[in-house]
């Protein structure tokens, strides 16, 4: 029997770290040990998997698009859009968008080239519209009230319409690698130049931040005030940097909060549940410090950079990949290892967690997915 469609867009993960606030959380509980379910080649990715329930969609550095169907996982569609993907796509009213990265070629003929923001029909891939760029998208795209917002590598923000055309667009001091997050008001994202910018919809700047170092990709963690304890009763966003710092920021007015060091670049995005935070950085650690002051709660090494960003449960577990190679589950209590599984090369890539399904992409060339065996059940 199908799920109502309320209940399927609260299984789904739509976009980078399932949704516009980029909390990285999940309303599934998904308590019990993953079972391995399928591994699909699709060619190496970078890019994290988004699903609107029935389907998964996958993006790969060999500039493809794939429709996989989740219960299946058998491949419904495939599109060549002939550039090399590394950003997250958006789902959106029927359509999924994407941003190209020729500059990964490293290669002076394509520099430039080849670089398109576009949308397809996620029912049979037919092209929707394509929006031309001088240079890369790294930023994974925000959409939020008909308009979808991203970064470019020429130091502009860009947010276009849901036809195509651009609305409005900023240029920063420095390259953005930074994918906006939004709560449906502003929008929030981060420059190389170490500034951290807010918008409101229409394009004007609400606020700028100067923090320590560059904002590269790490991606503002947005709260609602829920995780507060009595001494910071607003809303907040959180942030990394690649001088190793995190930061707990005022949303309403770019006031600094707490700066905590983690002692190497930050370039995983943070996500948050309740009044832990938690975080990847490059010299392998996962940690999970404190919403009120940014203390350590714990950390746990692997064996290489983590650059995935974390996923969480409201089973009170977390999810995330590591350039070891191997995919994590850990206790978000206590930090003790649950649950790890190898891939065959480096995972980038950010799980995603729909209609009681794990998957996770590595440099491997296959989407790997994983459930519990059963139907899972919602934690109300």
């Amino acid at each position: 029997m199908s799920l109502p469609s309320d209940l399927k867009s609260q299984e789904s993960w739509t976009c980078f770290k399932g949704s516009s606030q980029r909390t990285g959380a999940s309303g599934s509980a998904f308590i019990r040990k993953p079972i391995f379910k399928a591994m699909i080649k699709v060619g190496p990715i970078l890019s994290s998997p988004v699903s609107d329930y029935d389907s998964v969609y996958v993006c790969t550095m060999t500039g493809r698009i794939y429709r996989i169907e989740a219960r299946s996982s058998v491949v419904k569609w495939h599109t060549n859009i002939s550039s090399p993907v590394v950003s997250t796509a958006s789902i959106y009213r029927d359509c999924i968008i994407v941003g190209t990265f020729s500059n990964w070629l490293n290669d002076p003929a394509t520099d430039g080239k080849y670089n398109i923001v576009c949308a397809f029909d996620v029912h049979d891939a037919t092209e929707m519209w394509k929006f031309e760029l001088p240079s890369g998208v790294f930023s994974s795209i925000c959409s939020v009230k008909d308009i979808h917002v991203f970064g470019c590598l020429d130091r502009k923000i860009y947010a276009l319409s849901t036809e195509g055309n651009l609305k409005w667009q900023f240029t920063s001091g420095g390259e953005i690698w930074c994918s906006p997050a939004s709560d449906g008001e502003r929008i929030f994202v981060g420059s190389d130049d170490c500034r951290l910018y807010a918008f409101d919809l229409d394009g004007n700047m609400v606020w700028e931040t100067k923090l320590a170092g560059k904002i590269r990709s790490s991606s503002p963690c947005l709260s609602n005030g829920d995780e507060d304890r009595d001494d910071f009763a607003f809303p907040s966003l959180y942030i990394g940097t690649q001088d190793g710092n995190i930061y707990r920021i005022n949303k309403e007015d770019g006031t600094i909060l707490w700066t905590s060091d983690l002692g190497s670049p930050v370039l995983s995005s943070p996500s948050l549940i309740q009044d832990h935070i938690l975080v990847g950085s490059s010299d392998g650690h996962l940690h999970c410090v404190g919403s009120a002051d940014g203390s350590s709660l714990w950390k746990y090494k692997t064996a290489g950079k983590i650059w995935s960003s974390p996923l969480v449960t409201k089973g009170l577990r977390v999810f995330v990949g590591s350039l070891d190679s191997h995919i994590y589950c850990f206790d978000l209590i206590t930090g003790g290892l649950l649950w790890r599984f190898p891939t065959m090369d480096m995972i980038d890539s950010s799980p995603c967690l729909a209609g009681g399904i794990l998957y996770v992409g590595s440099r491997d060339g296959y989407l790997y997915s994983f459930d519990q065996g059963d139907k899972i059940s919602y934690i109300s």
